[in-house]
């Protein structure tokens, strides 16, 4: 009788402590999973807020840094083509250490005629540097040509200024009596948009003030040794 009242007794037990252990343990683990998931979301929540004001505040900064990159980029292409400007107008004959005669106007476009060779009539608007031809003046206009091969890149609109500087192989005297030049606008030239005096007053003046310091330097000095 002993025997059967110990095993009903550890077999009792044995049910209270399953039953015990069950109910602690989805009750444990209701509880776990309850704050895990509110931890979690409080995290999720600060994590988003933080990484949404990151987020601005990165978006923010690079929008200022993009500002600040091409204000600086812009000035810096300003200032390079300015520079490479006065360096193609003042080339030096390394084997002759003599000056290339590089003619370089400010011309506006009056008409263009496209063939096999393109051929441009433009006005000279300003004489910043002579070349091979003496005594040109502004007001007077001169014949340039071009191969058809190069008229997209050129794109040379009527009434629109252009800066133009060429090597002294690029003009042919064709008339020895008069002094009478024909200009090519080969490989070697050099060909930039004049801005409208509108744009040099607005979008463009920082260019344009950039083009005239290049002007005015060889117009007064030319290409110092």
């Amino acid at each position: 009788m002993e025997n059967v009242t110990q095993k009903l007794a550890f077999f009792l037990l044995g049910l209270y402590l399953d039953y015990t252990w069950t109910v602690l343990g989805l009750l444990g683990l209701g509880l776990y999973l309850d704050y895990t998931w509110t931890v979690l979301g409080l995290h999720l929540d600060c994590t988003w807020t933080i990484l949404g004001l990151y987020l601005d505040y990165t978006w923010t900064v690079l929008g200022l840094y993009l500002d600040y990159t091409w204000t600086v980029l812009g000035l810096y292409l300003d200032c390079t083509w300015t520079i490479l400007g006065l360096y193609k107008a003042c080339l030096y004959s390394l084997t002759q250490t003599v000056v290339f005669l590089v003619s370089v106007f400010k011309v506006k476009v009056l008409s263009a005629t496209e063939s096999y060779y393109d051929k441009y009539e433009l006005q000279i608007t300003q004489v910043i540097k002579l070349g091979a031809e003496a005594g040109i003046l502004a007001g007077q206009s001169r014949t340039f040509l071009s191969h058809g091969a190069c008229r997209d890149r050129l794109k040379l609109v009527p009434n629109q200024e252009y800066l133009i500087m060429g090597p002294k192989d690029d003009q042919w005297n064709i008339d020895s009596a008069t002094n009478t030049y024909v200009y090519l606008l080969g490989k070697n030239t050099w060909v930039e948009r004049w801005p409208s005096e509108e744009e040099c007053s607005a979008s463009l003046r920082q260019k344009c003030e950039s083009l005239n310091a290049m002007a005015n330097e060889l117009s007064t000095n030319g290409c110092r040794l």
